[in-house]
């Protein structure tokens, strides 16, 4: 491939990389508030894998780790547009994770 392809290539997986955090994110938000469960499954696997991508933690949700780091600038806009979608977001997300992190230390044979 010459370079100029190969430039091309790696803008378009920029772009589809970026893709789920502008917009299928906060579709998918909305939508779950009136689709069920399901609709949250879809969200989550997503946000899973967005970051995954953006190498953080493999499980640990982008809402979750927006909380984390609230403070920042770029974070706290995320939170804020998040927790307009659905109420307390983020900070819900933060807590599940460490209440998941809290089963896992457990002796598997206390945990539930």
């Amino acid at each position: 491939m010459n370079r100029t392809l190969d430039n091309a290539v790696i803008w378009i997986m920029v772009a589809l990389c970026l893709l789920p955090s502008l917009v299928v994110v906060p579709a998918l938000l909305l939508v779950s508030r009136h689709a069920g469960p399901r609709s949250a499954n879809i969200l989550l696997a997503i946000d899973l894998l967005w970051n995954a991508l953006s190498r953080g933690s493999p499980f640990q949700t982008i809402s979750a780790r927006a909380w984390y780091n609230r403070a920042d600038p770029r974070w706290h806009r995320l939170v804020r547009v998040l927790d307009a979608l659905q109420t307390d977001h983020c900070l819900n997300a933060y807590n599940a994770e460490l209440a998941r992190a809290a089963r896992l230390l457990q002796p598997i044979e206390n945990r539930k």
